[in-house]
């Protein structure tokens, strides 16, 4: 009886350990190629921290432009703890540059903002 708790503990206690890691990186993760124009149009952040134009910028932007703007904005909503006020007036480019300079080990935000 002790030998199957043992191994029933080990079975359960690798499922968890192993079971619950990602197969590979997220691809957010990533550094992307920054190839995005250093103009166009620049994020606007409301007094209460929300991204007013983001649809505007997404439009302005070419798709595989729109796809590394859209996975870098979505890094920094979820895997950074930068705050939009400090993403107000940055282009897209800007942005795509923030969040690959966060994603390099041993940046923080005040080497990358």
């Amino acid at each position: 009886m002790h030998k199957v708790r043992s191994t029933l503990l080990l079975v359960l206690l690798s499922s968890t350990l192993f079971g619950c890691q990602p197969e590979h990186d997220s691809p957010t993760s990533e550094i992307l190629i920054n190839d995005l124009p250093s103009n166009g149009v620049l994020i606007e952040v409301s007094d209460d921290g929300d991204l007013k134009n983001i649809k505007e910028v997404d439009l302005s932007l070419e798709t595989s432009h729109k796809e590394k703007f859209n996975i870098s904005l979505q890094w920094l909503a979820t895997e950074s703890e930068v705050s939009f006020y400090k993403l107000d007036g940055k282009s897209a480019h800007e942005i795509v540059q923030i969040a690959n300079c966060l994603k390099t080990p041993g940046k923080n935000e005040s080497d990358c903002i």
